[in-house]
């Protein structure tokens, strides 16, 4: 069974013109592994979130970025789809702020977790 998301609670933020922009790919700063344990630098098991260019690992789920709305640099929401166990489209929004100098993610509603960059893997892990 899928979990839900984070379900926007907190005021959008307005972009130029009054409008946020919509892009087609996680922006650079965004991307990267994600966790709430740092202790074995990511290394021996799977982080909370995996953020790519046009693909989101929530945990134990991949989806597909179908496009991203940015309020700010520091804010964006991720409007994915990937297909359940049985075999049914799903689509979500997730809404994730970069915080303290971009080192943390946490969700746009607000409070919470605050996720930290995992460490890049050697190419051989």
């Amino acid at each position: 069974m899928m979990t839900a998301g984070y379900v926007e609670a907190a005021p959008r933020p307005q972009g130029q013109a009054g409008r946020p922009a919509v892009l087609h790919s996680i922006p650079r700063a965004f991307r990267g592994r994600w966790d709430e344990m740092q202790s074995d630098k990511c290394r021996d098991r799977e982080p909370r979130y995996t953020l790519e260019a046009r693909g989101f690992d929530e945990f134990e789920v991949a989806w597909d970025v179908t496009s991203v709305t940015l309020y700010s640099p520091s804010e964006i929401d991720i409007h994915v789809v990937t297909t359940d166990d049985g075999g049914r489209r799903v689509r979500d929004t997730w809404g994730f702020k970069l915080v303290r100098g971009g080192a943390g993610l946490v969700a746009r509603a607000g409070g919470g977790t605050v996720f930290r960059r995992c460490p890049d893997l050697p190419d051989d892990r």
